[in-house]
């Protein structure tokens, strides 16, 4: 990261940055202040805590806790193409699932209670335009598909 300080002000001014877990803190240092904060950053690509491997003929992306995927987890297929976000909690699917294109465009979309979808399961074609939904109730399609 760059900081813009005026010229002058680079004779008094001593910059320091410390790293505690995911914060980046950067202090700035003069004659008349102790320390006085100017930049906190939290770093959400902290690639230590994610692991990758394979999940039936899958490539995920994901934190695992006691072996199971906790988190928003991502999904690549064989070739290394970009196909679903996924969130679980404990190993099992809890929130929003979306599916992708290989263009990445949204395939179709739907919220996930308790490993179950639940609510409208929106599906798009190629250019994101929206071809039809259908409501699921905890697994279970209710009611008619709409377009």
């Amino acid at each position: 990261m760059k900081l813009a300080i005026p010229y002058r002000w680079m004779e008094k001014i001593q910059i320091l940055q410390t790293q505690i877990g995911f914060f980046n803190m950067i202090y700035l240092k003069d004659n008349f202040w102790k320390f006085a904060l100017l930049i906190c950053e939290i770093s959400c690509n902290n690639s230590n805590n994610l692991k990758t491997f394979n999940l039936n003929h899958q490539l995920v992306q994901a934190k695992l806790v006691d072996g199971l995927i906790d988190g928003k987890a991502t999904f690549y297929d064989s070739l290394g193409n970009f196909i679903n976000i996924t969130t679980y909690e404990r190993g099992i699917r809890s929130g929003i699932s979306i599916n992708y294109y290989a263009n990445r465009t949204v395939s179709d979309s739907v919220e996930i209670v308790a490993g179950k979808e639940n609510g409208y399961w929106r599906y798009y074609d190629s250019n994101g335009n929206r071809t039809y939904c259908a409501y699921y109730y905890y697994g279970l399609l209710f009611g008619p598909e709409l377009m």
